[in-house]
């Protein structure tokens, strides 16, 4: 994910990038991202590992959980697959690291 903020500097609004990691979650367009990475932003530009770019806005975002959810208006392909019920015993689980 690329984050493009725009801030007030010198009289005008200046432009400032930032980079970090996210998963798409969902085909119609959301993806979730850490709070540190998208968090209180005005907009979120990402890019895939295919090329295509996206600009999307931050819905959610919990600082204390250090994560955001991004939604795009365009839908996006081969969501991380999700899953509300618990383990069966002995299932392999695959946690997604705290970025640190």
């Amino acid at each position: 994910i690329t984050v493009v903020m725009e801030e007030p500097g010198e009289g005008r609004m200046e432009k400032r990038t930032g980079a970090g990691s996210g998963a798409i979650i969902s085909e119609d367009g959301y993806i979730i991202s850490n709070h540190h990475v998208a968090g209180n932003r005005d907009r979120v530009r990402i890019r895939l590992s295919d090329g295509t770019e996206a600009i999307g806005q931050v819905i959610r975002s919990d600082p204390a959980r250090d994560v955001a959810i991004v939604e795009f208006d365009e839908p996006l392909a081969d969501p991380l697959p999700l899953r509300a019920s618990l383990p069966a015993r002995a299932e392999s689980v695959w946690p997604m690291p705290r970025a640190s």
